[in-house]
Order: structure tokens, then sequence, then C-alpha cells
């Protein structure tokens, strides 16, 4: 009698304890069914960055009806739209996948959250989670434009034309026209003026100089200077102010050197150079003849040339490969476009002109399976292409102060051979601003840059398809970037569009 007792209630502890385990796991999973889920599948995620004024939208087990909360960088978010759509939960190897239902949120994106990487929080039902943080960028460069951009003509090139390099941030264009012998000069109001001509002529020692046969020329940013590298005489120095020319080096033969060392001494063919304000020179040296290529820098103080890259090993300087190359006289450094680390990946490092060491790279990430093109945002987040070679892809780059570098953005984007969403571009094509001291790529003007029915040439998808290279030239006090149109028949600007 007494173990039946004791049996009874033995039995009736554990009836209790059972049913109190399972109240306990009933609360338990009510407690996970009430935790938020936001779903990172790639076909519901939500993308890494977003301009201010963006829409958001967040899909997941969200528990909407249970004060749904949703914060970016601690800022609540003001949830306009909240609806439940169709989810298919399944594999490939499950040949009857299930439908399910989730919620989806919809709120805008504004100017408090601004910042890299912000933390994205849901919270409903008093449980709270992380999502994968995002960049909230602005919608435009701070040195750019709120407006959209289009592209405006201001002049005719002539036939032949000769550019000269001056990137002075006063939007001003300087070539030389070959049929008249003169070089000219349009300033950023489209007004014209020659600087030499057969009535305004160049003198070298006393006598009229003949510059017909220049090949490269470059103007220093205040207007004082202008150098000139001509076939059969070498490099000379023009003071604008009276016209006067020196020889600064008459040597041309590259097949011995010295290939550094007082300029006088250091034979060279120029094909394009750059000139700054205290005189110094950044210059391209290509010499067919002997194979000799590579950027090299004269010092005005010391009289001295130095290479800082080369392309071939018998030359001076950093040996590496670059399909274009873009000096910054301001930051004391040159970017080159090249394949440095990946020959399916086109980076941009930053040279040091006086060390001729990398101080900076940047690698985009392919565009891959996600088929996502993402221009904008932190450095390490950029998915595209660059390639210069075809202006399609990439019209540029111009050099600004601050490490900043600015190029046009597929004037045509071919969804077959590149292969991505574009939705998040606002619109194809577009002019980017690259910051490398922030490490952060901005827009520079709102929405698409209206081209206007012009092409940047050479064009391998568009029509017509003209071989003459256009380039970009100048940038002015408001921002706007000039530049060759139409396979240099136009020099034109941007210039914002009123609403």
């Amino acid at each position: 009698m007494i173990m039946t007792k004791y049996l009874k209630i033995l039995m009736s502890f554990i009836v209790l304890f059972s049913i109190y385990s399972c109240y306990e796991a009933d609360n338990f999973y009510a407690d996970l069914t009430k935790i938020p889920q936001i779903n990172t599948d790639k076909d519901f995620a939500y993308k890494a960055t977003y301009f201010v004024g963006d829409t958001m939208v967040v899909n997941g087990k969200l528990n909407a009806e249970q004060n749904l909360e949703i914060k970016i960088g601690g800022v609540k978010a003001n949830i306009f739209s909240i609806k439940k759509i169709k989810y298919v939960v399944g594999t490939s190897d499950n040949p009857n996948p299930n439908a399910d239902y989730m919620e989806q949120a919809s709120f805008v994106i504004v100017k408090e959250m601004l910042g890299e990487q912000r933390t994205v929080t849901v919270k409903s039902s008093d449980q709270e989670i992380f999502g994968p943080s995002v960049d909230i960028i602005p919608d435009h460069d701070p040195n750019g434009f709120d407006k959209r951009l289009m592209l405006s003509k201001i002049a005719t090139l002539p036939d032949n034309a000769i550019l000269i390099s001056c990137i002075n941030g006063k939007g001003d264009i300087y070539y030389f026209d070959s049929l008249t012998e003169s070089i000219v000069r349009y300033n950023k109001a489209g007004e014209k003026s020659i600087i030499i001509s057969k009535n305004k002529p160049i003198m070298l020692n006393g006598a009229l100089f003949n510059y017909a046969e220049l090949t490269a020329g470059a103007v220093t940013p205040d207007g004082s200077h202008l150098y000139l590298f001509v076939k059969n005489t070498g490099l000379i120095n023009v003071d604008l102010s009276t016209r006067n020319a020196v020889v600064m080096s008459s040597k041309t033969d590259m097949s011995t050197g010295p290939y550094e060392g007082n300029i006088a001494d250091v034979p060279m063919v120029i094909s394009s150079m750059r000139a700054d304000n205290g005189n110094n020179l950044y210059l391209e040296i290509n010499d067919t003849n002997f194979g000799k290529k590579g950027l090299a820098f004269y010092e005005k103080t010391t009289g001295k040339l130095s290479y800082i890259v080369n392309s071939n090993s018998t030359l001076p300087g950093l040996n590496t490969y670059y399909q274009s190359f873009h000096f910054s006289p301001e930051d004391h450094l040159v970017y080159l476009e090249g394949s440095q680390f990946s020959p399916f990946v086109t980076d941009i490092i930053l040279v040091d002109i006086k060390t001729r060491t990398i101080i900076q790279t940047l690698i985009p990430k392919i565009i891959g399976n996600e088929k996502k093109l993402n221009l904008f945002g932190s450095f390490a987040t950029l998915k595209t292409i660059f390639n210069s070679a075809s202006p399609d892809r990439t019209f540029g780059y111009l050099p600004q102060p601050d490490k900043r570098l600015v190029y046009l953005a597929f004037q045509n984007f071919n969804p077959f051979t590149d292969g991505a969403d574009v939705s998040g571009t606002g619109g194809l094509p577009k002019w980017v601003v690259m910051d490398f001291d922030k490490k952060m790529s901005l827009p520079l003007g709102l929405g698409k840059f209206d081209v206007q029915d012009n092409i940047f040439q050479p064009t391998q998808s568009l029509l017509p398809s003209i071989n003459i290279r256009d380039k970009i030239l100048n940038y002015d006090e408001e921002g706007n970037i000039y530049f060759t149109v139409n396979g240099r028949l136009e020099i034109a600007k941007t210039k914002t569009i009123n609403p």
C-alpha cells in the first residue's frame, strides 16, 4: 500500500512536470516566433549602399503587427508601406518547393542616416535583431551639383588640332591649329583668343622659331609659360609675356642614355606633358623607335629629370604596366589605370612622384553572379568595370586636388556583355567622383547625364564609330567638366539642367 501510494505521488509529479515542460516549450517556441527575421537571400536582400532620398525595402518575417520599428544608424525609419509578398522556400534538389509569405517594409532614407557602415536594426514584439550594415551617402558630391547635367557645346575644333594641356580649374582650353600655325585659347565663357601666331611669333635667340612640327604641349595653370616638344628641336620653354623661348633639351635619340640627370643631358621623345605653376613638368616619354616608354618628372629647382614609372625595364623608375595615366601635381602623385593585381580586373593605383612607390590602390569587385553594378559608396563596396580604352565603359579620367578623380561611366551599358542590374545607378551615363582621401565614390550630379545625341569616341558599340580618341580637358570653379566630343570635332562641357 505504501509503495502504491508513493508510486501515485511520483506519477502525479511526472504528469505535472510534463505539463509544465510542455507549457515552457510552447512559451519558448512562441518567443522564437516573435523574433523578427531579415531575408538576406540575393533576390530579397537590401542593397549595400543607398543615397539620401532613396527608398529602402526590408524583407522578412518582420512581425509588423507587433510594433515594428526599423532603425538605420540609430535613426528611426518612417515606414510608409508594409505588405505581404510570396516567398518560395526550396532548393534545386526539391522539385516541389513550398510557397510561404513574408512582409516587406518600405521607407525613405533621410539625411540624418548619413554615414558609412550604418547599423540596421529591426525590432518587433520587444525582440531586436541586427541586419547587414549599409552605407548611406549623399545624392551628389559636395563639390558637384544638386541638379541633372547635360552636354553643352562650346566651339568646333579644326581638323588635325593638337590639344595643349592646361588643367587649371578655370575651364581654359588650349590647342594648336596646324592649318593656321596658331595656338588658340578658349575660356570657359567660350571666348576665343590667339596666343601664338605668325603675327605673334615665338622668338628663339632673336630669330623667328618654327614650331609647326610640335607634337605635345602644356601651359602652366596661371598661363605664364608654354612648353612645347617640337620634332628635331626638342623641349622648349616659352615665356608668354614676351614670347621668348629657350631650349631646355635638344637630345631626342633615346638609343643611349643618360636617362636621368640634368634635363639638358637627357634624351627624350615626349608624347604628352603637364606643367604646374612652379614650372615643374610631368612628362609622358614614348620613343617607338627604341621601345622606350615611361613617365618622368622634371623639377625646376634642381634642373633634373627623373623617371617615376616605366613599362620598359631598361628605363629607371617603378617598373609596372599601365593602360592610362593621369598626373596630379597638387597631390604629388600619378594615377595609373591597369591590371596590377589580376588580369581579370582593371584597377587604379596611386604612385608618389618623388618616392616612386605605390601609396594607394583601388580594386573594384567583380560584378559577378549577383549581376549588380555599384558605382557609388565606399570603395570597399564598388562593383564596376574600369576601362578607359573603351569610352563606352569609361571616359576620362580628370584629376582634381585633394586626391579626387572624375570620369564618365558607361556612355553605353550593354546588359549582355556587361551583364548587370543598373537600377541603383540613377541612370547611365553618369559622371563619377572618386575621392581617394575619403575612399568614397559619389555622383557629380543627379540622375542621368544627357549627352544630347553626342558620342565620346572611339565607341565600340554606337554609330557612327570614329577612330579618334576624345579627351577630358579641364574643370572650372563651379565644378563643370570640359572635354572633346564626336572624335575631337567639338569642345564641350557639362551644364546643369534647370527643372
